[in-house]
C-alpha cells in the first residue's frame, strides 16, 4: 500500500533535515580545508622561499649542512680505514722484522 501523504510529507522533512545537515558539514569541511591549506602555503613559505638575510631558503641551507655533514662522516671514516692499513702494514713490517732476526743474539750482550 502507498504511503499515505502525511508519512511522505514526514519523510521529505526528515530528507530536507538531512539536508540542512549535510550542508552545515560541508560548510565545516570546507572551512577546515582553507585553513589547511592556508598551513601548507604557510609551511611551502617557510622552507622554499629564501628568508630575510639569507640567500638561499630554509631547505635549501639545510640540505647543505646535511651534505657538508655526510661529506665530513665520509671523509672522517676514509682516514680511519688509511689508520687501519697503516696499523696493520706497521705490524707485518714488525713481524717480518722480528722473524728475520730471530736467531741473532741482543745487542749490547
Amino acid at each position: 500500500m502507498p504511503p499515505s501523504p502525511l508519512e511522505l510529507s514526514k519523510r521529505v522533512a526528515d530528507l530536507d533535515a538531512l539536508v540542512t545537515q549535510h550542508e552545515g558539514t560541508i560548510k565545516d569541511l570546507s572551512l577546515k580545508v582553507g585553513q589547511a591549506t592556508q598551513m601548507i602555503e604557510d609551511i611551502h613559505s617557510g622552507l622554499m622561499k629564501p628568508q630575510p638575510g639569507y640567500e638561499d631558503s630554509l631547505l635549501d641551507r639545510v640540505a647543505k649542512v646535511t651534505l657538508s655533514v655526510e661529506t665530513g662522516n665520509a671523509f672522517g671514516n676514509r682516514l680511519i680505514w688509511l689508520a687501519k692499513v697503516l696499523g696493520a702494514l706497521s705490524i707485518i713490517a714488525s713481524a717480518v722484522y722480528a722473524l728475520s732476526h730471530l736467531g741473532d743474539p741482543p745487542k749490547g750482550v
